[in-house]
């Protein structure tokens, strides 16, 4: 892999959370992985046995790559061996995201996220 220098003059972040990745130069392989499991009730009883996440088939399934079967050319050309970037600003960054400045053979992103809300109906709200 052809070898760089990265160079940020300002990089300002809000926020960077669960399993989220900053790069500042050349890497081979950048990984993340999230696993969301997110369980609210409107009722606050909890039998103690919802985050079995093999019960559930968002965290069961076998996650596919894609294959590409379209014919791409590349070509590049490298004036040199410094990345510039003057300013970057992220908001916020969650789940798996990444920012890089520079380059990755390989990037494995995954993110599973299950939210669950269990809300009284009106029903059982009116013959309480």
């Amino acid at each position: 892999m052809f070898k760089r220098s990265s160079i940020v003059n300002n990089l300002n972040v809000n926020a960077v959370e669960r399993s989220s990745i900053i790069e500042i130069g050349d890497s081979e392989i950048l990984t993340t992985c999230a696993i969301v499991f997110a369980l609210q009730r409107e009722f606050p009883y909890f039998w103690g046995d919802e985050a079995k996440l093999e019960r559930y088939n968002t965290y069961k399934k076998k996650i596919e790559l894609p294959i590409i079967q379209e014919q791409m050319n590349i070509s590049f050309h490298n004036q040199g061996s410094i990345i510039k970037v003057e300013n970057i600003d992220i908001t916020a960054m969650s789940v798996a995201g990444v920012v890089q400045v520079g380059r990755s053979r390989i990037v494995d992103a995954e993110a599973r996220v299950l939210n669950i809300r269990h809300l009284i109906g009106e029903h059982y709200k009116k013959n309480k």
